[in-house]
């Protein structure tokens, strides 16, 4: 997730410009303004596309709570989901496998992650089983490995690798 989202159809781009958001439809030859509704009354943060599921677009907009929004038609309609937890700055989403998704939560503290099995209509803190993690995560990743893992890096240079939830965590380095 960023600025800047690729659908899995492999035309249609998202992108965050000028607090608006975007989207082309062809490869980035012409862009269209995204009316967000009225409800949102604030702006967009960071954006991404389902890497599967053409269409499936998340948005992650600048409220007093930080919600996230999904849409399943490209972005023409939109529901809020339920507000992960401790979203104080922001956050980026990554995808496991399906509808399963770690979201790497930006506070002003320092970092946190959270975890949906249910393409991001509710949320989990993963803090247990794993204390090196709260605070301390400098990046995430699609396992290169196995699609459906993930690997996480700490500022204190431990590796962790997840796949399947909170619980699956464990350091690998």
């Amino acid at each position: 997730g960023g600025l800047t989202a690729l659908d899995a159809d492999g035309s249609t781009i998202y992108r965050i410009a000028n607090w608006n958001l975007w989207r082309s439809r062809d490869g980035g030859a012409n862009w269209e303004s995204i009316n967000l509704p009225k409800q949102y009354d604030s702006y967009p943060l960071f954006i991404a596309a389902h890497p599967t599921i053409a269409g499936r677009v998340y948005l992650f907009h600048n409220r007093a709570e930080k919600s996230i929004s999904i849409s399943e038609d490209g972005g023409n309609t939109w529901q809020k989901v339920e507000s992960p937890p401790s979203t104080e700055a922001g956050g980026r989403i990554f995808f496991s496998s399906g509808d399963e998704m770690y979201l790497l939560i930006n506070q002003f503290m320092g970092t946190q992650l959270a975890y949906s099995a249910d393409a991001g209509m509710t949320w989990m803190t993963c803090e247990s089983g794993v204390p090196d993690l709260k605070g301390n995560i400098s990046g995430i990743i699609t396992d290169p490995r196995e699609p459906e893992g993930i690997l996480i890096g700490t500022r204190r240079g431990g590796i962790f690798r997840g796949a399947g939830g909170c619980d699956s965590i464990s350091t690998i380095g």
